[in-house]
């Protein structure tokens, strides 16, 4: 009597999500420090860990409803004929206070390193990666600048949360920051090319080199009140109006800063920089 033995099939493994995260302010990869869970929007008990690597990437092995997905070859073929799909929500914090939080919207399996399609090439964020924002109690690096600000309607001086402050030079964006639930932000950036190194005013008295920078504001009045902001809601927020008064309303011109010196800017006679819809 012969005995025939079959060969194990071999037992493959894909990643459901791995996906990386960027800091704008140092223009390198977060690697340590974050928690990223994820959540079914329709039932916010349903929370899944996604652990990261040696690399920094955060990966999700496993999901409830996905199990054959995450079973799969991961060639060609199993990405054309997905077995499972479902949408999750991708919920970011850092644990050392140095980012906002953020949520994405994700489609699972992932194919590659995840990001949304919100993010495009014109974005400053490094490719594949998805950018995280400076906390406002943030400290900027060496040589670096920052700006500052209190964030506040205009009509009923409520703190603007989530809204997207940039800051620019001659045309180009030196860097944004994101509010918080109590509208205040910072914007770190490295510092742009001095006209000149130092200028004399009088003569013979040097100051410190000066730049001229233009704010600019996006704010959609549904994030007020959000607890965690989606980041590509965020990003398609409308343009706001920053103020330099109130009487009468007139908008803010340019603001001046000093290399070596943080900027706060506020509004005429108040504490706060005051926002209105365009």
């Amino acid at each position: 009597m012969m005995e025939t033995r079959r060969s194990p099939e071999p037992i493959t493994r894909t990643a459901l999500l791995g996906v990386r995260f960027w800091d704008e302010v140092t223009c390198t990869p977060v690697q340590n420090g974050l928690m990223v869970e994820l959540r079914d929007p329709a039932n916010r008990f349903k929370r899944l860990l996604a652990t990261p690597n040696k690399s920094g990437v955060h990966v999700l092995h496993d999901a409830p409803g996905l199990i054959r997905s995450a079973r799969g070859a991961g060639d060609d073929n199993f990405w054309r004929n997905l077995p499972e799909h479902s949408e999750l929500v991708v919920e970011v914090r850092d644990t050392s206070g140095r980012f906002q939080p953020l949520a994405i919207t994700a489609r699972l399996p992932a194919r590659g390193f995840f990001t949304p399609n919100c993010l495009t090439t014109s974005s400053p964020t490094a490719e594949s990666f998805i950018p995280l924002f400076s906390a406002p109690t943030r400290s900027a690096p060496g040589g670096m600048a920052v700006v500052r600000a209190e964030l506040h309607a205009w009509n009923d001086r409520a703190p603007v949360s989530w809204a997207l402050l940039t800051a620019e030079y001659r045309g180009e964006v030196l860097g944004r920051g994101l509010s918080d639930s109590e509208g205040k932000v910072a914007v770190i950036f490295p510092y742009p090319e001095p006209e000149s190194l130092w200028r004399t005013s009088p003569p013979g008295v040097a100051t410190l080199p000066r730049w001229d920078l233009d704010l600019r504001v996006y704010h959609a009045a549904e994030m007020v009140g959000v607890k965690r902001p989606e980041l590509c809601s965020l990003l398609a927020q409308p343009r706001a109006r920053l103020l330099d008064g109130l009487s009468p309303a007139a908008d803010l011109g340019h603001v001046t800063l000093l290399f070596g010196r943080e900027l706060v800017v506020r509004s005429a006679n108040s504490s706060f920089l005051f926002v209105a819809p365009v």
